[in-house]
């Protein structure tokens, strides 16, 4: 005799969310896969960081934002240009 509601029995109990899991599993992909520009620019110790998770966070849902933080992530940061110390004049 079957239980009430009940069709197919679970062989193991991680069959029974099953489901959730791998709802959750994708949703931390995608969310990775949205910030992957400032996750680039992290890896890569960018100056303007906090510019390209701005643009990303706020832009990113556009593909154009995405695409414009992904650019600035990769792309090389132009040289610092270091000023010639000053000598006192004596």
């Amino acid at each position: 005799m079957q239980a009430r509601g009940r069709i197919f029995s679970y062989p193991c109990v991680l069959f029974r969310y099953m489901g959730t899991i791998v709802s959750i599993v994708v949703f931390l992909a995608g969310v990775a896969f949205y910030f992957l520009p400032y996750l680039i620019a992290r890896s890569r110790k960018k100056r303007n960081l906090s510019g390209i998770g701005i643009l990303n966070l706020l832009l990113g849902w556009t593909l154009l934002g995405w695409v414009g933080a992904l650019i600035w992530a990769v792309l090389e940061d132009p040289p610092v240009q270091q000023l010639p110390a000053s000598t006192p004049d004596a």
